[in-house]
């Protein structure tokens, strides 16, 4: 389907950008996104399910404050509230994926 006018073409790469990270839709994505990201056999990948969006990391990072000490893993806040769009987008995958796959890790504790 061609697109004319600068509202379709809005449109199209709208749903684009919209779908771009939230689902899996065919076997072969599926498989490369199995790959890259060594998802259990035992995991669904097309009952992925999206509730944490990139505007809701780029939010919480917004609102964190700067110059505080570093945690356990030694990284400043800075490199989150400065960080690009596609650090916040992999972050959202990551967050996303602990929270489909119901795993977390230890460190990821203290």
């Amino acid at each position: 389907m061609a697109c004319s006018g600068d509202n379709d073409i809005a449109n199209k790469w709208h749903s684009h950008f919209e779908d771009l990270y939230n689902s899996v839709k065919d076997p072969l994505s599926e498989s490369i996104f199995r790959a890259r990201v060594h998802v259990p056999a035992n995991v669904s990948v097309c009952s992925y399910t999206t509730f944490i969006q990139v505007s809701d990391i780029a939010t919480a990072c917004k609102n964190q404050k700067s110059g505080k000490a570093t945690g356990p893993d030694d990284m400043a806040m800075e490199a989150l509230t400065n960080g690009t769009y596609g650090l916040l987008v992999h972050l959202a995958i990551l967050f996303n994926l602990f929270i489909n796959i119901s795993y977390l890790p230890n460190s990821f504790m203290q």
